[in-house]
């Protein structure tokens, strides 16, 4: 599964917390993230639909109550 965001591909590559999840999107897509807070309104596409970041959580998280980590750009 990957996600992309403003025109660039990420890879979900591993199981974690949702606070590992948004620590791992600071580091990735700082961008996305206003005084340490997620700006909501971004949007991502996720096989090929679109979700807002409060949806992201929503979509990735499995019934074990964890969310995926973006770790390395597609590809690469």
């Amino acid at each position: 599964m990957d996600i992309c965001f403003a025109g660039k591909n990420y890879l979900i590559s591993k199981f974690t917390t949702k606070e590992q999840f948004i620590k791992e999107l600071k580091q990735i897509l700082p961008e996305l993230f206003e005084n340490d807070e997620i700006k909501w309104n971004c949007s991502f596409m996720i096989n090929n639909q679109f979700y807002n970041a409060i949806e992201v959580f929503d979509a990735l998280e499995p019934m074990t109550k964890k969310v995926y980590v973006l770790l390395q750009l597609a590809g690469g």
